[in-house]
């Protein structure tokens, strides 16, 4: 009868510990689920602006005023932004 009865108890401690178990991964998953979701919308969202021909077109005119900017530093007056474009 005492064997029955410590093989009964070790099981419902078993079931406690699985089922803490199962419930604390489950609420994890639950809070973290969201934040997973708004990190991958950032993350494609910031992948298909930089694939974007606006960011390409943004950072070449940039580069080309920096090259302007150091030419007319050089030459001085005798160089116009429209030609050297």
């Amino acid at each position: 009868m005492a064997n029955e009865t410590e093989e009964a108890f070790f099981s419902f401690l078993w079931l406690g510990v699985f089922g803490t178990l199962v419930i604390t991964l489950a609420v994890l998953a639950f809070v973290a689920l969201p934040f997973a979701l708004v990190g991958a919308a950032i993350a494609i969202a910031a992948l298909a602006y930089f694939r974007s021909g606006s960011y390409r077109e943004k950072k070449a005119r940039e580069h080309t005023h920096q090259l302007y900017a150091a030419a007319k530093a050089r030459f001085g007056e005798a160089l116009d932004e429209e030609s050297f474009i």
